[in-house]
């Protein structure tokens, strides 16, 4: 998540919320199947937040693998009117105490309306 949001997060009492940049990953052009390995080795339990649809899809082994906790953020939900940063930022603050409570190595979706779960094996 944008390095801004999780100091907003912190301050809010979400004291182990961070970025890529927080990580220390910004630089290093990381790709998602490295990133999720290097969270899951250096930093679980942890929920990863992502702002891409396709990363429960594409890198589901490895999040199984793992056991990697995900909220993705659903980028084509209605917005509402707010554009792609205010969007982004709204979902997470409202919904930042469901995803602290997310079950070890569970997958939801979120937007502005209810929250989804992916099961393990589906693929919505």
């Amino acid at each position: 998540m944008n390095w801004k949001l999780a100091r907003e997060l912190c301050q809010r009492g979400f004291r182990d919320a961070t970025s890529v940049r927080g990580l220390g990953l910004a630089n290093q052009n990381v790709k998602d199947g490295a990133l999720i390995k290097g969270l899951a080795e250096h930093h679980e339990p942890c929920l990863l937040v992502a702002w891409d649809n396709k990363m429960y899809r594409n890198h589901r082994q490895e999040l199984d693998h793992f056991a990697l906790t995900l909220a993705v953020i659903d980028k084509y939900a209605d917005r509402g009117g707010l554009n792609e940063e205010e969007y982004y930022r709204d979902v997470i603050h409202r919904e930042v105490h469901r995803m602290a409570a997310q079950l070890l190595s569970s997958i939801y979706i979120y937007s502005r309306g209810p929250r989804r779960e992916i099961k393990p094996g589906v693929r919505p």
